[in-house]
């Protein structure tokens, strides 16, 4: 498996705590079903703020090979 999708947020609605809490989230999400061995990362990305870089979240998949799905947990190894 090398990304799933899923409804299940950590309990703010949308608010995830920014990328690092958001892999957390998916991180976890994965150990519950067993597959908990690989990195596993939100599909998201960040705004360019004053004193942050903006990050893509594409950039943040890897090489791929990669298909036009929408996708919320990738694995990054």
């Amino acid at each position: 498996m090398g990304f799933f999708i899923t409804s299940a947020r950590p309990g703010d609605g949308a608010n995830l705590g920014g990328l690092a809490d958001a892999d957390a989230h998916c991180q976890k999400l994965a150990a519950a079903v067993g597959v908990g061995r690989r990195t596993w990362r939100a599909y998201l990305g960040t705004s360019f703020a004053p004193t942050k870089t903006a990050v893509h979240a594409r950039d943040r998949t890897g090489k791929g090979p990669w298909f036009n799905a929408r996708f919320y947990c990738f694995a990054a190894d």
